[in-house]
């Protein structure tokens, strides 16, 4: 129970400072572009960051109050993990963490996709 609770916490912590820091730039982009308001922010968050896109959006939507970014929309999208076997070259959907070839049954696979974290574009007024 208690370990469960810190994880949970360590979790909302994790995403928060992601958050700010996501914030952070996009602020310090607009105004160096000279915008007067951020419309729309397109993020990219990878399935093995361990990001939770509603707890960003949450986040987001409390920490960009008051600022120019304050009713921009925020558009997630999660990037599943994709792999590429180093030994036949076939890429695939990983699934459920398993790091083998559905192909061969190699386990030496590349991660192609899935660690991302970007902002992908941000569209300003």
């Amino acid at each position: 129970m208690w370990k469960e609770k810190n994880q949970n916490r360590k979790g909302k912590i994790h995403e928060l400072s992601i958050t700010e820091e996501i914030l952070r730039i996009c602020l310090e982009e607009a105004n160096r572009a000279g915008a007067k308001r951020i419309i729309k922010i397109k993020l990219k968050i990878g399935e093995i960051t361990n990001i939770v896109p509603e707890c960003v959006s949450f986040y987001f939507n409390i920490l960009s109050k008051g600022s120019i970014a304050g009713n921009a929309k925020l558009d997630i999208e999660k990037i599943p993990i994709r792999g590429k076997c180093k030994n036949c070259r076939r890429e695939f959907f990983v699934e459920d963490f398993a790091f083998v070839c559905p192909e061969c049954m190699s386990r030496e696979v590349e991660m192609i996709s899935g660690r991302e974290l970007t902002i992908d574009f941000m569209e300003v007024q």
